[in-house]
């Protein structure tokens, strides 16, 4: 499925993302994106070999062209979020340098988030219950002085090497077992704690 920037409502947003295509390779296996995936991946110095691309191709979710060339990729890792507990999509992209500060980062994560809720949704057998961004570039640290970004994805914390770290919730998200009567997913709390307690004397 291709579509075109149509959101946000923002005009500017709108006009330095216009010309961009982005197109869901989420689950799909598309050999075409995958192979233009490689290529950029190379390129830009995060693989050392094409076979190397080949796994991580298989994470694609949503990728951008400018016409037939591709300018900007994402994959999503799904695996636990050490700081809820619960399984995340874990949200990467890369974005061709000449193709930055034009909001297609911005972009991809969106249709990402988008994109993975509507998959963990459908499939709650993965028990996915989070979008996770890790913010690793440099540029992007003076905008994590917010707690929110679009209203959307809340900052948890920091990882162990000191990256702050983003979250939404899926809107069908739940923590624990659904059926867990007894809180037994609950950490431990505090010291000598019992959480089963904390909650019964409404601690």
């Amino acid at each position: 499925m291709t579509t075109t920037t149509t959101t946000p409502s923002d005009c500017v947003h709108k006009a330095r993302t216009a010309e961009i295509t982005y197109k869901v390779a989420w689950q799909k296996n598309d050999v075409q994106i995958n192979e233009d995936a490689i290529n950029i991946w190379m390129e830009m110095g995060a693989i050392k070999a094409k076979s190397q691309g080949v796994p991580r191709a298989k994470m694609l979710c949503v990728v951008a062209y400018d016409g037939k060339k591709l300018v900007a990729v994402s994959t999503i890792g799904v695996y636990p979020q050490e700081q809820t507990m619960v399984k995340g999509s874990h949200f990467r992209c890369v974005v061709r340098p000449a193709y930055r500060k034009r909001n297609i980062a911005t972009e991809l994560a969106l249709r990402c988030l988008h994109t993975t809720e509507e998959w963990s949704k459908e499939n709650p057998s993965f028990k996915v219950m989070n979008f996770t961004i890790t913010i690793e570039t440099q540029a992007l640290f003076p905008k994590c002085r917010k707690p929110t970004w679009h209203g959307l994805v809340n900052f948890i914390g920091y990882t162990e090497q000191g990256l702050p770290v983003y979250v939404y919730w899926y809107k069908h998200a739940y923590i624990g077992d659904e059926q867990d009567p007894d809180y037994s997913f609950y950490p431990s709390g505090a010291p000598g704690a019992s959480p089963v307690g904390m909650l019964q004397n409404g601690m």
